[in-house]
């Protein structure tokens, strides 16, 4: 960073989206090189994700790299390719997440302010307008999938029922007794913030597969471990004739399970679909209300203050993103 130089940096330059990938690989493969098991001891108490575990740290660092070479492959294909090749060909060099107990997590405390945001919002400050959505709802109930009671509170006995997106507020609130809201596992005050967990790896294994950019193991088992990683994740016991009934594993099915399984991580579901376009969303309620003309927004905009505060390199950050600074300009690596 140029402002540890201690020389202060008052117009910090724009990279391009492209530059700053190459940067965080770069910077996650020397992080494995540099982070060596049985060296230096990290005090537990001061490690937070994985309490000075290195070869958790080491999996994190090279799962994480696997995440972003997967995100640009569309675009710099020969690039991904070789980081696939060169990870999931030497676990003993790099190693990767192999089950649960390596996902990133931040697990809270019962005390505030280190308590879950959930728990903050939902608990403490007594918000009642957040319920689970009918698109995520209605698909676990078609699948008759058994992590629905762990993501979700039934309305009433055994009975579910989602909010329909997209509604202005005079609409939503009418739902808000007769749907569903978030689940108790989700609302406790020390419930991890997850980071990336293993069920994701192995989706993200199995779409490279399917794409060409990986060469070793097969989409379908790393599909079948990946929807069996996330029911361990969520304690929830996987009906027998789950993934039978899925019946063979295409892009689609990846990203529908992918969607599924990371509920509670907003922003990579976000992240995906912007990237594919998957899963395939329902036709919006004729009630719901969509902003940005009527586009899933693409990006966050610029803060306001970069106008005034530093305003010649903000106008070269717009050029960079080959478009206007708003909620509708693709990122860089939109397949």
């Amino acid at each position: 960073l140029k402002g540890a130089s201690g020389t202060p940096v008052y117009s910090p330059e724009y990279d391009t989206q492209e530059a700053i990938y190459d940067d965080l690989l770069a910077k996650l493969k020397t992080a494995n090189e540099k982070l060596i098991v049985g060296g230096p001891v990290v005090s537990g108490g001061a490690d937070i994700l994985y309490a000075g575990n290195i070869l958790k740290w080491k999996k994190f660092a090279n799962s994480l790299r696997l995440r972003l070479a997967n995100r640009q492959a569309a675009k710099k294909p020969a690039e991904s390719r070789a980081v696939f090749a060169e990870i999931v060909g030497d676990p003993a060099t790099y190693p990767i997440f192999v089950d649960n107990v390596d996902n990133a997590r931040l697990v809270h405390t019962v005390n505030r302010p280190s308590n879950n945001e959930w728990h903050e919002a939902m608990v403490q400050a007594g918000r009642t307008d957040w319920n689970v959505g009918k698109t995520l709802i209605d698909k676990l109930i078609a699948l008759g999938d058994t992590r629905l009671p762990v993501y979700a509170q039934p309305v009433t006995g055994s009975s579910y029922a989602g909010i329909p997106n997209g509604l202005p507020d005079a609409v939503a609130t009418t739902y808000l007794n007769t749907t569903s809201k978030i689940g108790t596992a989700f609302l406790a005050a020390a419930a991890p913030s997850v980071i990336m967990t293993y069920s994701e790896l192995e989706f993200i294994l199995a779409e490279a597969v399917l794409d060409g950019d990986l060469m070793i193991g097969t989409a379908q088992t790393y599909f079948e471990n990946g929807v069996k990683g996330s029911f361990i994740q969520h304690g929830a016991v996987i009906p027998a004739d789950y993934i039978t009934n899925l019946s063979g594993v295409t892009r689609e099915l990846v990203f529908d399970q992918k969607y599924i399984a990371l509920y509670g991580q907003g922003i990579e579901a976000w992240t995906e679909y912007r990237r594919t376009g998957l899963p395939v969303l329902p036709e919006k309620d004729s009630r719901a209300i969509f902003v940005n003309d009527g586009v899933l927004p693409t990006r966050l905009p610029y803060p306001t203050t970069e106008q005034s505060l530093n305003a010649s390199e903000y106008a070269r950050g717009v050029e960079l993103i080959g478009g206007s600074d708003n909620a509708k300009t693709p990122m860089w690596w939109v397949e």
